[in-house]
């Protein structure tokens, strides 16, 4: 019930974790054994298509066709939404920038969002201190 896949992530951590997000009612699977068996992590996920993933430490963030949900390593029964300042817009693609402990969100027809990460892990606490950008700034003419 995965439908068509979006997006295959591996955890830079863990060569043997996998998830994949689908279009159809499962969302997202994950494999912590190399690909032999799979679970569904569907879990409190809206009724959108799963778009795209990256893993952050041992976290999955997740962009579906309106907002970002992060999922904790240590609970992995609860999603999280991860949207302060976004828009509901369609997520079609999440990177991360290590270096600048940065998650880049492309989105269709209203451009690039970042949010700064923590450099340790994502905990609920902080989630709504995450500040957005979009690229490139709107300009007003007067």
């Amino acid at each position: 019930n995965l439908g068509n896949i979006n997006s295959i992530a591996l955890n830079p951590l863990n060569v043997n974790e996998i998830a994949l997000a689908g279009t159809g009612s499962d969302k997202v699977a994950f494999s912590s054994d190399g690909g032999v068996s799979w679970q569904v992590l569907k879990n409190n996920l809206p009724n959108f298509k799963a778009k795209a993933l990256v893993f952050y430490e041992n976290d999955i963030i997740l962009g579906m066709n309106y907002g970002v949900y992060v999922l904790k390593e240590e609970d992995k029964t609860s999603w999280q939404s991860f949207s302060n300042n976004l828009p509901n817009v369609r997520i079609t693609e999440l990177e991360i920038n290590s270096s600048l402990n940065k998650l880049y969100a492309a989105t269709y027809g209203r451009g690039l969002w970042v949010a700064n990460l923590e450099p340790l892990s994502l905990s609920s606490s902080k989630l709504n201190q995450f500040e957005f950008e979009v690229f490139p700034p709107c300009l007003v003419e007067q």
